[in-house]
């Protein structure tokens, strides 16, 4: 086995394999059928045309951490499956689609919005003033049938237009995809999401990759670190996302039947079937292996084998395998030998030529909904999806069989700020009774221990003596229904304690020549609001003569005067009643009078001329010694910068006389 470990390797040639063999199969008399050529219809020939509308990108909260990631989103038009590829090209389809994006954005348009009850799963069609009053209908009872199946507690929302096209077109339809997902974030996502009956996703490759076989010809595997999900399926399992999850545009000229419940005509195709087909690749039902969509790696590409074994054990016979093996996202290599597979059960998959690797095996009998056949005057009312469908939904994301979700009528906080040593509360309230919580920081369980942490299994979470470390934006409560095993997780819950009163930023030392300006700052921490106050040697300073913020965390000192000198410092009390003292920062004002601090005669040197009139200064004061040394500077006494001349000065005053200057 060979292994690449470039991203994407081997795609370039994928599309010219599927066309040639679809030619081939023309060539050799095999002619597959479209809509309107017969009774049975190919949903999948292996080209067909599609336009591409980027939507640029937003901000993602990922479920199983709550961080948030920026990803990129697209639509991906195409025919709807069954429709004739030689009827349309890539412009139809843009002209399509820039009509239907115009319709839904013009208006008016309907909401076909009923009330998903406790599934979870709320499905909502938006339609123009062009859909019929019978497809109106009809889209109701399809959103009803797949609110039914499905627990996910999510909304996603399809727009409807109906426009004129060309015989032989059903219409087209386009899954909006979020693009380059990491395998870990999507692994992450998907073992996040499991519910009860659910196993084989925590047995996916615990590696930051996915190895892949993008040419089933070759043993060469590519590890593979990115998917391609739709938007639909993003949201069910691994983040937030925004906006229309799919579009989809029918033609006028196209015989629909909108009640299956009576039978459907035999010129006539079932409307609800198409829209729960549709729907379903909405949801995810998307192979990378259909070249022509330009997808690459799928969430639904995660379960994807090669039938046969071959040289090393392709198709998976236990989850170790499952975890191992590598993936099969090849168009039509090898022939006719793709699976999904879940251990429990595999299912025979289409393999891109002649039928959309986007579905099941076409074959009797028939193995779903998602196959890529269907036949007008054919219908699969009243439970449309198979349980193949429906197992394949449950692998990739989606919460079947459907269960009652716990609904939070109250959710925890958004945010809270608290004291520490304090005690700190989350309560949810639930819709239901029989349920068990599970309180949470991102996924880690929370435990009971008795005299920190108490509630941790209950409906209320308690933090006793809250300490700092307590702090987390991920807090969350995780609520299981007893009686059926369904989950939901609450909203993440923002906690910060306040840290111990103190300082994250400290005054530093400042030297200044007199009257210049001088500045001290400080950053508290704790309980804000917080109140400031500066001293210098120990004694409040007060605003004025030039003082200003000395009630403030920045201190200026405007003209700095040499008597200003000393250790400033700044106490500090918060919200939560405690306080905290800064550091001392020593202001030293040179007079830049003489050689400064030691020289009392002013002679430019420190030296034992200085020594009497440095006595002077220190006995006489500051008027007499002005009278001796009128040219000279008071302070230039002041040896230790503490704004004072006194006898504090005397030893600073023989070292400075000892260095020949003063630091």
């Amino acid at each position: 086995m060979i292994v690449e470990n470039t991203q994407r390797a081997g795609r370039g040639t994928r599309k010219l394999i599927g066309l040639a063999g679809f030619i081939s199969a023309v060539i050799l008399g095999g002619s597959p059928a479209f809509a309107g050529d017969g009774a049975e219809q190919v949903l999948g020939p292996p080209y067909w045309p599609t336009y591409t509308v980027s939507t640029g990108s937003e901000p993602s909260a990922l479920y199983y951490d709550g961080s948030e990631i920026v990803v990129e989103t697209f639509d991906r038009w195409k025919l709807i499956c069954g429709s004739n590829p030689l009827g349309a090209s890539d412009a139809d389809l843009k002209t399509w689609a820039d009509h239907h994006y115009q319709a839904i954005a013009a208006g008016p348009v309907r909401v076909i919005d009923d009330a998903p009850g406790s599934r979870g799963l709320n499905l909502v069609f938006v339609a123009d003033g062009t859909v019929p009053s019978a497809a109106v209908t009809a889209l109701g009872v399809a959103e009803a049938y797949l609110e039914s199946l499905f627990a996910d507690p999510i909304t996603v929302t399809i727009t409807v237009t109906f426009q004129g096209m060309p015989g032989g077109v059903i219409g087209a339809t386009s899954p909006a995809y979020v693009s380059n997902v990491t395998f870990t974030n999507t692994r992450n996502g998907l073992i996040n999401d499991m519910d009860s009956d659910d196993v084989i996703q925590s047995w996916l490759p615990t590696t930051s990759y996915c190895p892949v076989r993008y040419n089933g010809g070759t043993d060469v595997v590519t590890n593979e670190s990115l998917v391609d999900i739709t938007k639909a399926n993003y949201r069910a399992c691994v983040g937030t996302t925004t906006g229309n999850a799919a579009a989809m545009t029918y033609n006028t000229n196209f015989i629909f039947d909108y009640d299956p419940s009576n039978g459907i005509p035999p010129d006539a195709m079932s409307f609800i079937d198409v829209v729960c087909h549709e729907t379903g690749h909405a949801l995810g039902f998307v192979s990378g292996a259909d070249n022509f969509t330009g997808v690459n790696f799928t969430c639904m590409d995660l379960f994807r084998f090669q039938r046969t074994d071959g040289c090393c054990n392709y198709n998976p016979d236990s989850y170790q395998n499952f975890q191992a093996g590598s993936r099969l996202v090849s168009n039509n290599l090898p022939d006719d030998q793709h699976i999904s597979d879940l251990i429990v059960v595999e299912y025979r998959m289409a393999d891109g030529n002649p039928e959309q690797a986007s579905h099941f095996r076409h074959q009797s009998p028939r193995i779903g909904l998602m196959a890529p056949y269907f036949s007008q005057g054919e219908t699969h009312y009243p439970d449309y999806f198979y349980a193949s469908d429906k197992a394949m939904f449950d692998a990739f994301g989606w919460n079947y069989p459907p269960c009652t979700v716990p609904l939070f009528t109250q959710q925890p906080p958004v945010s809270q700020s608290a004291c520490p040593g304090t005690t700190v509360e989350m309560t949810v309230v639930m819709n239901i009774q029989n349920v068990s919580f599970q309180w949470r920081i991102g996924q880690t369980d929370l435990l009971d221990d008795g005299t920190h942490i108490t509630g941790a299994t209950t409906a209320t979470l308690r933090l006793l003596n809250a300490v700092p470390a307590d702090s987390s934006a991920y807090y969350n409560c995780r609520v299981t229904n007893v009686d059926d095993g369904c989950v939901n997780t609450s909203d993440y819950s923002s906690l910060t304690i306040y840290p111990i009163t103190g300082f994250t930023g400290q005054p530093v030392d400042k030297t200044v020549l007199e009257y210049e300006n001088s500045d001290f700052h400080v950053v508290a921490a704790g309980g804000a609001p917080f109140t400031y106050r500066w001293r210098r040697n120990g004694v409040n300073v007060n605003n004025g003569g030039g003082v200003f913020g000395a009630t403030t965390a920045n201190l200026l000192i405007g003209g700095t005067q040499a008597h200003q000198a000393g250790w400033y410092d700044c106490f500090i009390t918060d919200a939560c009643g405690g306080s905290a003292t800064s550091n001392a920062a020593h202001l030293v004002v040179n007079t830049g009078v003489g050689a400064g601090r030691a020289d009392l005669n002013c002679d430019g040197l420190v030296d034992f001329d200085d020594i009497n009139p440095f006595v002077m200064a220190l006995s006489a004061g500051e008027a007499e010694y002005y009278v001796q040394y009128p040219n000279c500077h008071f302070y230039n006494a002041d040896a230790n910068s503490d704004g004072n001349v006194n006898f504090d000065d005397i030893n600073p005053f023989v070292d400075c006389l000892s260095a020949g200057g003063c630091p």
